[in-house]
């Protein structure tokens, strides 16, 4: 009989310690998932700041274009042929990759 409630212990506490287990297995899961959701914030408020960088990288760079292309115009004296080529040249180079 003290072979059987040793038996009895035994298992208990091999269930307590499988209990104690998973929950600290669940809460691990629980504070991984925390952090991963942390990092995607995070990731994702540098990725729409890089964003708005870029599109003001883009505009100025086209503001930089389209002044460069006035000052071409106003320093020479064009007929509207000429006009249209600087407008083309300059609508190409706003869309070319830099």
């Amino acid at each position: 009989q003290d072979l059987r409630g040793i038996e009895a212990q035994a298992r208990q506490r091999i269930q307590q310690a499988v209990a104690e287990g998973q929950k600290v297995a669940a809460e691990i899961k629980v504070q991984a998932h925390a952090e991963a959701q942390q990092r995607l914030a995070r990731a994702e408020d540098e990725i729409a700041r890089e964003r708005e960088k870029a599109k003001e990288l883009l505009k100025q760079h086209i503001i930089s274009l389209a002044v460069r292309t006035a000052e071409k115009i106003l320093r020479q004296n064009l007929d509207e042929k000429a006009q249209r080529k600087l407008a083309s040249e300059f609508i190409d180079q706003v869309g070319a990759p830099q």
